[in-house]
């Protein structure tokens, strides 16, 4: 779990946020976009910021039935609801860290978390949540720091083959880079 004197930072910093990162956050959604991860149905956008990736789908003509923000970060969530919701009633947002993930198991038809993975110690717990929550043929989508590319890549594959879920790891852009998984079916 994040520290609380991380979470004050962010909430400190949600003021500038899009200013100083949303041209490298729109960065990694448009890789995501380019190679066919698209959203769709039921999405779940984990640290979901000030919503930057509500604000991209939006602009990009992204289709979705509800999109569920999960942040941990009141600042954060506060900057959202201000300056993003727009009172669009498909918008669900949620005061929570991704490892209590508060949502029921295998609702998310696509499930983001974009440069989450880094400020979890939790991990094995996140990873068990992500997949509860990722419906059957679904895909949840992990990106982390390119600078940490060899060490998260594989503590990441190793958690799916542990837990029985299909992964491909599908590259990096100039920040991050990016696991796919695959829910299966039985």
């Amino acid at each position: 779990m994040c520290s609380r004197e991380a979470y004050e930072l962010y909430g400190v910093s949600a003021s500038c946020y899009d200013e100083l990162y949303g041209f490298e956050q729109y960065d990694k959604y448009s890789y995501v976009y380019g190679r066919g991860y698209r959203a769709y149905g039921l999405v779940v956008d984990i640290g979901c910021g000030t919503g930057l990736f509500l604000e991209f789908l939006s602009k990009n003509k992204g289709f979705y039935d509800r999109y569920v923000c999960i942040e941990p970060s009141i600042g954060m969530l506060e900057k959202f609801l201000d300056k993003k919701l727009d009172r669009d009633y498909r918008v669900l947002v949620i005061n929570s860290l991704w490892e209590y993930c508060p949502l029921a198991s295998s609702v998310a038809d696509r499930v983001y978390a974009f440069t989450v993975w880094d400020n979890v110690s939790r991990k094995e717990e996140a990873f068990k949540e992500l997949v509860r929550i990722t419906a059957c043929n679904g895909v949840a989508l992990v990106s982390f720091l390119k600078v940490r590319m060899e060490h998260d890549r594989f503590e990441l594959m190793e958690l799916a083959k542990r837990y029985g879920v299909d992964v491909e790891f599908i590259g990096c852009n100039r920040h991050d880079c990016f696991i796919v998984l695959k829910k299966k079916c039985t």
